[in-house]
């Protein structure tokens, strides 16, 4: 009877020590686990937040190049003025949400003569950002459309500039026609033909012909009877 006292206290003894030994076991992996989720969280939240930024600098970049190319569009007819470009990037930047941006129109004003147009739009990261701008801060982006302007062919025509004249190099080792031509004249040798010789003559020399005697006259025509 002791003996099986003894042998079930034993048992019980055993039973305690693994399930002791189990629940430390569970206890140290929920600190594991703990442990492995704050290292990894750091990188996940560290690529949500630079997808969500890096997304953000692209769509101000786009709507900085489409508020660049609309404001010179607007400007390359005849009679738009610089304060229209300025106008049109502004509705576009509004848009989409962009602050701060300044606009650049070149030339300004804008006159008849003019056969370019440059607007340059510049907007700072600061202030158009979405999220705690960890990649994009003092970030400058910069975009600038130049388009020609239209105008008639003839007002066109007035607005280039003269084309530049180039002579010739003076020939070398004689004197210049060009700026002094009668002091200087230019002498061009003509080569002359080599002169015919004709073979001597060995035939006889030609005696003129006879002349011919001359015709015996006509006789005279018999007069015509009258009727």
């Amino acid at each position: 009877m002791e003996m099986k006292k003894l042998v079930l206290r034993t048992h019980s003894q055993s039973q305690n020590k693994v399930t002791s030994g189990i629940g430390r076991l569970h206890s140290n992996r929920r600190g594991a686990t703990a442990v492995e989720f704050a290292v990894a969280s750091v990188v996940l939240f560290l690529l949500v937040f630079g997808t969500i930024e890096f997304i953000r600098i692209g769509m101000v970049r786009h709507a900085i190049d489409n508020a660049s190319y609309e404001a010179a569009r607007r400007v390359i007819v005849l009679g738009a003025s610089a304060s229209e470009a300025e106008e049109s990037a502004e509705v576009v930047l509004r848009r989409n949400g962009i602050e701060n941006a300044t606009i650049t129109v070149s030339p300004n004003p804008i006159t008849e003569s003019t056969t370019r147009v440059s607007v340059q739009v510049d907007a700072p990261m600061d202030g158009n950002e979405w999220g705690p701008n960890l990649y994009g801060r003092g970030m400058e982006l910069s975009s600038t459309t130049t388009l020609h302007t239209e105008r008639p062919p003839l007002m066109i025509a007035k607005s280039l500039p003269p084309a530049p004249v180039t002579l010739p190099p003076p020939p070398t080792g004689g004197p210049d026609p060009i700026t002094n031509p009668i002091t200087n004249p230019i002498t061009i040798p003509i080569p002359l033909p080599p002169p015919s010789i004709s073979p001597p003559s060995t035939s006889q020399p030609q005696t003129p012909p006879a002349p011919r005697p001359p015709s015996p006259p006509k006789p005279p025509k018999p007069p015509k009877p009258k009727r």
